[in-house]
């Protein structure tokens, strides 16, 4: 069967991220797969996975899809229909199943503008399933025997085909090998750079007739966790988007061997897809690049050397470029003070870039300031002071001196110093009538001093104070809570960061991705997904969540706690990391068994005047398990006086 319009086929694994301390488990997807889905049309989607009963939508940054009413969710499938608007974009999207519990971790979806059409699986080579082009097809593999599939050319036709895998978060490794009819190999594929380990290949038909194309795994594993989407057709093959990361300001272009135009460019919340729509070129391309609120600077060729080094903006804070072939090098000049701070962090990795750069810093003769590789799991990063005013070079180059299209880098250009954060997962849960909780672990790269996070979008009925970090806080923790009898609809918030002198910067932060794949374990995340959950066991709820306190003194906060029927155990409350209290800050032990209880909060004499956040938990055991539930953030204000302890914190 063949469905002739735009479609969305997908099928792909992924591994469940942990760090909720919650009684209700997170859903979790293992395979999601759409039919007879048509743009500005119907679509229906499966999904199978564990904790789907009460789902209640799919959603995308783009699009979102409700559950079906006529199919209730089980534990194990969940069925979505609804509408696929036409102004959707072809590309790799990132869908996540919200349900009345919590929400998956990100999935990549492919939205496909090519005719689908249903492959029987062959693993005789000698009767394949004959292909229309163009095409598109999802592929379960079955360990130790490859697919076969024909395609029928006439001599000198192109043909293209573009296996997505491991960009999918499958686990299959894909290899592609095309016979002709007398059963000569004419093309193979097995990794491609920019591409995490998937394969394409190309090529023109040498005689007329039916050529077979073969597709498997690498290791000829299979199994349910081992799945490909195929795209079949005669256009020309890309390997990504350039710039990785973009600003808004900045068109990207295609990744490709020739240059390839795009007739499309949309965005979403997280990126911004360009693609070829199928009817200009008998199959299309499409891609994405991640959007970045930086300002953002492109290199200038030629700039192989000192002498034609690009000019670097003072405003700059992402700079882009590639190293077109090997051997090549990139040269930047900019002007520094003296002692002023810089620092330059290389992303390629994250964004699949197959580039792994090095970072020189020299001054205006030509000496090094300061020289780094990638110091492992990042990327190259380089922290130098400027040692006097004037002018200095930036070198960018491959370490082992590959080159190509698809070696791309950006480097993210932070003066004075740069706040970064990594997190176990990429949502957080608000429980109804309750409080989720969202942890960041935060790395400091020259930066000094006191630092504040706070959400900068929030749905209605939600609400989150602001954290303040002190020097010896490497964890963090942001807190949500609802409102009375609010069920806000699940959305995307972003943070906001502020240290030092610097202007206010969105939060982007690293979290884990492909687990099992070395090219990309980690990825870049703009923003926190938030939905609300059903209630948490209990809450404990500070009566006043903002207060000061002299040094030498103490003070008591009124805590309030709502337990649902039936967890009527005694509750513990202690500090979320207890190694890193605000330095000469105290926490009375408390035990909690009723309904109200106090928390004494005590400061040394010699304690720095400061704000402060407090990150606090309570622990309780119930039907056998340990069930942790975060405290509303609480935020002190060391004060200089007595009289200055009287003001209200704002």
């Amino acid at each position: 069967m063949t469905i002739f319009s735009r479609i969305l086929c997908f099928s792909v694994t992924i591994i469940p991220m942990t760090g909720l301390s919650v009684v209700a488990e997170q859903p979790v997807v293992h395979r999601l797969h759409a039919f007879d889905v048509r743009f500005g049309g119907s679509v229906t989607i499966e999904v199978q996975g564990s904790n789907l009963d009460g789902a209640r939508e799919l959603w995308t940054p783009g699009f979102r899809i409700p559950l079906a009413n006529d199919w209730p969710a089980t534990k194990s499938e969940a069925v979505f229909h609804g509408l696929l608007p036409e102004s959707v974009s072809a590309g790799i999207h990132f869908a996540r199943i919200v349900t009345d519990r919590g929400v998956s971790t990100a999935v990549p979806v492919v939205v496909d503008d090519l005719p689908q059409t249903v492959v029987v699986p062959s693993h005789d080579s000698d009767q394949p399933a004959v292909l229309p082009i163009p095409c598109c097809f999802f592929l379960p593999l079955v360990a130790g025997k490859p697919q076969f599939v024909a395609i029928d050319l006439q001599a000198g036709q192109p043909i293209s085909v573009d296996a997505f895998a491991r960009r999918l978060h499958s686990a299959c490794d894909p290899v592609l090998r095309l016979t002709d009819p007398e059963g000569r190999e004419t093309a193979w594929s097995d990794d491609v750079p920019g591409l995490l380990g998937d394969a394409q290949l190309s090529g023109t038909a040498n005689i007329s007739g039916r050529h077979v194309l073969e597709l498997r795994d690498v290791r000829y594993l299979g199994g349910p966790r081992y799945s490909m989407h195929v795209r079949v057709g005669e256009s020309q093959l890309t390997q990504g988007a350039f710039p990785r990361l973009v600003a808004d300001s900045v068109r990207p272009v295609f990744i490709a061997a020739a240059p390839v135009a795009a007739n499309c460019i949309t965005d979403d919340a997280v990126y911004r897809y360009l693609w070829q729509e199928s009817r200009l070129s008998k199959c299309g391309s499409f891609a994405a690049a991640q959007r970045s609120e930086r300002i953002q600077q492109l290199e200038v060729e030629p700039n192989g050397s000192r002498e034609t080094a690009t000019p670097v903006n003072i405003a700059t804070r992402l700079l882009s470029g590639r190293l077109s072939e090997p051997g090549d090098q990139d040269w930047f000049r900019l002007t520094g003070q003296a002692k002023q701070l810089l620092c330059v962090t290389a992303v390629t990795r994250e964004t699949q870039s197959p580039a792994d750069v090095v970072l020189q810093l020299l001054d205006y003769e030509g000496s090094v300031v300061k020289a780094v590789d990638d110091l492992p799991p990042r990327d190259a990063q380089l922290s130098a002071s400027f040692p006097a005013d004037g002018e200095y070079f930036l070198c960018v180059e491959e370490r082992s001196s590959h080159g190509g299209p698809a070696w791309t880098w950006d480097l993210l250009i932070d003066m004075g110093g740069r706040i970064e954060f990594t997190s176990a997962t990429d949502y957080i849960v608000v429980p109804a009538n309750g409080t989720g909780h969202f942890d960041l672990q935060m790395r400091r790269v020259g930066a000094a001093g006191p630092v504040r996070v706070a959400v900068t979008e929030l749905p209605d009925g939600l609400k989150s104070d602001p954290i303040y970090v002190a020097e010896n806080q490497k964890n963090v923790r942001l807190t949500i809570t609802g409102a009375q009898n609010t069920v806000a609809p699940a959305a995307p918030i972003r943070l906001s960061c502020l240290h030092g002198d610097n202007e206010p910067q969105t939060v982007t932060y690293l979290t884990p991705f492909l687990k099992d794949n070395a090219d990309l374990r980690r990825r870049y995340c703009g923003f926190v997904f938030c939905v609300t959950g059903i209630p948490a066991g209990f809450e404990i709820t500070p009566m006043q969540q903002r207060l000061r306190i002299v040094p030498g003194c103490s003070a008591e906060v009124a805590l309030r706690i709502i337990r649902q029927k039936g967890w009527e155990e005694a509750i513990g409350l202690e500090p979320v990391f207890p190694k890193e209290l605000p330095p000469g800050v105290s926490l009375g032990s408390e035990e909690v068994s009723g309904d109200s209880s106090n928390l004494r909060i005590s400061v040394e004499g010699n304690s720095v005047p400061g704000r402060y956040s407090l990150f606090l938990q309570g622990k309780i055991k119930h039907g056998g398990k340990e069930v942790v539930q975060p405290v509303p953030v609480l935020t002190i204000q060391i004060a200089r006086s007595p009289q200055e302890s009287a003001e209200p914190v704002e």
